[in-house]
């Protein structure tokens, strides 16, 4: 039986697989300050909150991935390194309990109950895999708890319930909650929680062992105010601090978009290498590619924008970047041309500059209308051939106007006028080359 022969085309995403069969050796979540804050928080009733897509799923994932998992555990993180001195990162465990329905529950107390003992199989797998418990009910998770706290003093352990719309699908028929002002699918889970009891539960074990804590992972709603969110607020529920978990800060992208190919794995890396790829291609990705390839998958969009699908980045991406390397072989006999300038300043001696390509181009179509103000339209078209998204042109113009201050006594040499206009200043003391 012959084995895949992977191209460049079939190459996995390197951000979207996890190599069960070697050792990840680096690797960064992105997520280090958000772990941080929930492990030295002192709040043990935590609600995780996000907009769509934000990635909690995810980050419950991670958090609950095992000591021996053969993939990235977040323990190993550089960034909470520091955090081994404060907190014994491993003995603070993250178990999620499965809401997906059980069988034959009819009513509440069935409800109830599958909870319990699914939380009692959670927790009691940590410290033995594998194995069953003899423990049930109520009664059980107590003494289970207040065995761990026992044995293990210095231990902590997260109980995290995500996808909670998944407790609709018992069909339970609760008078309560059917005449309830909940709307939503994630409103109505909320209220049968609280009609069964289960956070009244959960809050309870909080106040009575202090190893316990809990993790309510819900889609934040378009509401100003965090009250606004949920349309049944119980004395329970009002004891949960809530936590946003926002975009990645930029601390952690940086170092997120920084891994190298052996962060993800043996066996990914070296089918990287028997492609040809080497420092010099991973180099040649850059951020940016990068950046949208830890993104495919997602459906996002902002307003009155187009919406993106999953794939139209790096699609978009990837003609942009091929129509400026046919523009630039149309532009120049070869590609190593070096392009120069002088800069003259009365009383000062001139000095000779080099420009990228498009600083170069930039720079010429500023020089070619001077006096007359130039449009962002002509200026993409005269450097790139194109029109391009203008996060990349005002990132462009940036790095041209702040290289002609630098070598100009702090003159700003060019100017930009409202309604995407620019301008040059002394373009006199500029000569291209």
């Amino acid at each position: 039986m012959s084995t895949f022969q992977h191209t460049w085309e079939t190459l996995p995403n390197p951000f979207r697989i996890n190599d069960a069969n070697s050792t990840i050796i680096g690797h960064v979540s992105g997520r280090s300050t958000d772990i941080k804050n929930i492990i030295t928080g002192n709040q043990s009733a935590i609600i995780l909150t996000g907009a769509p897509l934000i990635g909690k799923t995810t980050f419950i994932r991670y958090l609950k991935e095992p000591h021996q998992a053969t993939t990235w555990p977040w323990r190993k993180e550089e960034k909470l390194a520091t955090l081994h001195n404060l907190v014994p990162l491993d003995q603070v465990y993250f178990v999620q309990i499965d809401l997906a329905p059980q069988a034959q529950i009819s009513q509440l107390s069935d409800l109830y109950q599958s909870f319990i003992n699914e939380c009692i199989h959670a927790l009691w797998q940590i410290h033995q895999p594998g194995q069953r418990s003899s423990f049930s009910g109520l009664k059980g998770l107590r003494e289970l708890l207040r065995d761990m706290e026992k044995k293990y003093p210095e231990a902590r352990y997260f109980v995290m319930l995500d996808t909670i719309e998944r407790l609709l699908q018992t069909g339970l028929q609760v008078p309560n909650l059917v005449s309830s002002v909940a709307q939503t699918p994630q409103e109505r889970a909320i209220s049968l929680l609280n009609h069964s009891d289960i956070i009244h539960t959960l809050v309870d074990m909080i106040d009575e062992f202090n190893n316990f804590g809990v993790i309510l992972s819900i889609e934040s709603l378009p509401q100003p105010r965090m009250l606004d969110q949920f349309v049944h607020v119980s004395v329970d529920l009002a004891r949960f601090t809530t936590t946003i978990l926002q975009c990645f800060t930029w601390n952690d992208t940086a170092a997120f978009l920084a891994q190298q190919p052996e962060d993800f794995g043996e066996d990914w890396a070296q089918l990287f290498k028997k492609l040809g790829g080497n420092a010099s291609t991973w180099r040649w990705m850059g951020t940016e590619l990068r950046y949208i390839l830890s993104n495919e998958g997602l459906i996002r969009y902002d307003l009155l924008q187009p919406v993106y699908h999953p794939g139209a980045i790096l699609r978009n991406y990837l003609l942009q970047q091929l129509q400026q390397i046919q523009q630039e072989n149309k532009i120049g006999p070869t590609i190593a041309r070096n392009y120069w300038f002088t800069i003259s300043i009365p009383g000062q001696p001139s000095e000779r500059l080099m420009l990228s390509e498009l600083e170069y181009h930039l720079l010429k179509v500023l020089l070619q209308q001077h006096p007359t103000r130039c449009s962002e339209e002509a200026l993409m078209k005269g450097a790139w051939g194109n029109i391009i998204e203008k996060a990349t042109f005002t990132q462009r113009m940036h790095h041209l106007k702040k290289k002609l201050r630098k070598h100009s006594q702090d003159h700003d040499m060019i100017t930009n006028h409202y309604g995407g206009q620019y301008s040059l200043n002394h373009a006199e003391w500029l000569h291209l080359e």
